[in-house]
């Protein structure tokens, strides 16, 4: 099974869309905020959608999605930037 992952954010009037859309690999898309520290609202939104994209349907095989609050984001990474 092949699904694509993507990830949507609304923040200051703007939206910004990013998918990941790999094929016999885990798809990721990392999505950021700026730290304003103490005192600032830090608050963002934002969609998570998952699509399917290929394979067999009657496999039924599982799957999960994981969300990291502090996890590195590589070079080249899919990125939402929700700032």
């Amino acid at each position: 099974m092949n699904f694509d992952i993507c990830v949507r954010c609304d923040s200051c009037g703007s939206t910004n869309f990013t998918c990941s859309s790999s094929t016999g690999r885990t798809d990721a898309v990392y999505v950021s905020n700026t730290d304003y520290g103490f005192g600032g609202d830090d608050s963002f939104d934002a969609w998570v959608e998952i699509f399917y994209t290929s394979g067999d349907r009657s496999s039924c095989n599982n799957w999960s999605l994981l969300f990291d609050s502090d996890a590195f984001i590589p070079d080249g990474a899919a990125e939402a930037d929700c700032d």
